[in-house]
């Protein structure tokens, strides 16, 4: 028998968990709750372990929080438009020219020209060559010219350092006459 009825809220504090993760539980039937007076209540055991069933006879209604079960409609029977017609579920290369992409679209196995596909392949190898070659070369320039800006600012640092010494020198040698 449940030593404790705890509700929604001091279920989710007491389990650390969501009190909408409890609710949910709760209409999937993941968690057994009595409805009474309008409030949830999950059934607890002595030593905090969740029991199974409910102890009471009433069972759960979660036809208050979820929609009323509709009849499945028959699935309909799959149209091929005529620009659709032979192409593969899911296929898109919107990247390839059209005499590749064309044949490849249409069946599992491909007529497509080798020479062709290796052709646009290795221009597509090479452009993306040149791009990272084109971003390193402007990411090094950049790290360069951050690297000149610090030793100059570096120096700067330096110099100031080196006035503010002089600097307090010299306050000493007026504060001694």
């Amino acid at each position: 028998m449940a030593d404790q009825w705890l509700s929604i809220v001091e279920y989710a504090r007491t389990f650390a968990v969501s009190d909408m993760t409890i609710r949910r539980r709760i209409k999937t039937g993941r968690i057994k709750a009595v409805l009474k007076e309008g409030k949830y209540y999950i059934p607890v055991g002595p030593n905090g372990e969740i029991l199974e069933e409910p102890i009471e006879v009433a069972p759960v209604k979660a036809a208050a929080v979820a929609m009323p079960k509709q009849a499945m409609p028959d699935p309909e029977p799959i149209v091929h438009y005529a620009s659709e017609q032979g192409l593969r579920p899911g296929a898109s290369f919107k990247t390839l020219p059209q005499s590749i992409s064309q044949n490849l679209l249409r069946s599992e196995h491909s007529l497509v020209d080798t020479n062709s596909l290796l052709q646009f392949c290795d221009k597509t190898v090479t452009r993306i060559n040149s791009i990272e070659k084109h971003l390193q070369d402007s990411f090094q320039s950049r790290i360069q010219s951050l690297e000149s800006q610090l030793k100059l600012k570096d120096a700067t640092i330096s110099q100031l350092k080196q006035q503010a010494e002089d600097l307090q020198i010299l306050v000493k040698l007026m504060e001694r006459r």
